[in-house]
């Protein structure tokens, strides 16, 4: 049995002494099995990175040079007819440009927006050499706006099909949950698939900063379904929704005011945000330390906290970029302690009675105990 505690995951490449690094080496290797990496291309950055010193810096720089390195093969090759091989290329040149953007600061900054472009450029490239070809949408939001997505249909026939919607989490990004949730899967067992950025996610954020996460979620990804129920490819009978990471609270917040949806997947269940963050940090500490600080969190005072923050933040240069782009510029805050209060109302709970349609979990056990029972507990309410 794997140890109780939350992390990034059990399973480590070791790549790097730091454990968020090295997750993210796993996620940007793994996508190989879609073709859109390369170990021996990953390889050679992840060096670059550690002989640069692990630095935000050294990571946006060498993700984006290989990234920029591999696009232009792939431009190579589809000048010479090679479409194949440029869809490959395009797609793994898409992969490092997104590692590269993951950590980049300041968010929301020009010299942000174009590497976010570079990388969407490369997808966009990609989907242009699929068959059929991936097809950017423009889902109606609300006052005007609009969030950006993808439609990946099983064939062109016109014909209604069943069709998934992706809910991604914190870190999200529409397009790579086309990689990170096994789209081109779906698509071999006759299922279309939408992926979109809501509020709070890339995509949208860097459109409209103004459109950070909201816990009422059920209202984009109304909007979502409402826009699927316009197309004839899509049955709207057989609507289904995956939600992943925080996902799995914004999507069973969907699914329990929108009854469009027939069914869910949540990896994992998270029935209160704020109560598994809480429960991260007391699995992470040993013994009696973690409930101590949890206790600490909940009861001093905003600067105690804010502290703590800064202590978690200076930790490493990669520590820092993710709080200030997942949990400060996501969510609209500028500290630790608005973040803790603005999640606080991101539950579920009461709501139990209406999720009705069937629901299946996927609940790893590299999140930690608290998590767990949490997603246990409130299933059998179910």
């Amino acid at each position: 049995m794997a140890q109780q505690t939350t992390s990034a995951g059990i399973h480590r490449m070791h790549l790097s002494k730091n454990e968020m690094i090295d997750y993210h080496y796993i996620r940007v290797i793994g996508y190989q099995q879609y073709g859109a990496s390369s170990v021996g291309e990953c390889l050679y950055a992840i060096d670059q990175i550690k002989q640069a010193g692990e630095t935000v810096a050294a990571w946006v720089a060498a993700w984006s040079e290989l990234g920029a390195d591999v696009a232009a093969r792939a431009q190579s090759e589809l000048k010479a007819g090679n479409h194949q091989s440029a869809r490959f290329s395009y797609l793994c040149a898409y992969n490092y440009y997104r590692t590269a953007e993951f950590y980049f600061l300041p968010p929301g900054s020009p010299e942000h927006k174009q590497l976010y472009r570079q990388a969407l450029d490369c997808f966009e490239a990609a989907g242009r050499l699929s068959d059929p070809p991936f097809e950017a949408v423009e889902i109606p939001y609300e006052n005007g706006v609009t969030m950006p997505g993808y439609f990946f249909k099983v064939a062109d026939d016109g014909q209604p099909r069943p069709t998934v919607i992706i809910v991604g989490g914190g870190d999200a990004y529409g397009e790579e949950a086309y990689l990170m949730a096994g789209v081109p899967l779906a698509l071999e067992r006759g299922l279309n698939v939408l992926v979109f950025h809501g509020p709070g996610q890339r995509g949208m954020l860097l459109r409209h900063p103004e459109h950070t996460f909201r816990p009422d979620y059920e209202v984009p990804v109304s909007a979502v379904v409402d826009y699927l129920c316009s197309r004839p490819e899509v049955d709207p009978e057989r609507l289904t929704l995956l939600g992943y990471s925080l996902g799995g609270y914004l999507g069973a917040r969907a699914v329990a005011y929108d009854k469009r949806i027939k069914a869910v997947v949540l990896n994992a269940l998270m029935p209160s945000f704020y109560d598994y963050m809480m429960g991260g940090i007391s699995g992470e500490l040993p013994g009696a330390i973690g409930g101590f600080v949890v206790n600490a969190l909940e009861t001093w005072s905003d600067s105690f906290i804010n502290w703590v923050g800064q202590r978690l933040m200076g930790k490493s240069d990669i520590h820092r970029a993710t709080a200030e782009l997942y949990m400060f510029w996501a969510n609209g805050v500028s500290s630790f302690a608005e973040y803790l209060k603005t999640i606080k109302h991101y539950n579920i709970y009461g709501l139990e009675k209406q999720i009705a349609c069937p629901v299946l979990v996927v609940q790893g056990e590299g999140e930690g105990a608290v998590p767990r029972q949490m997603a246990t507990d409130y299933l059998e309410k179910l």
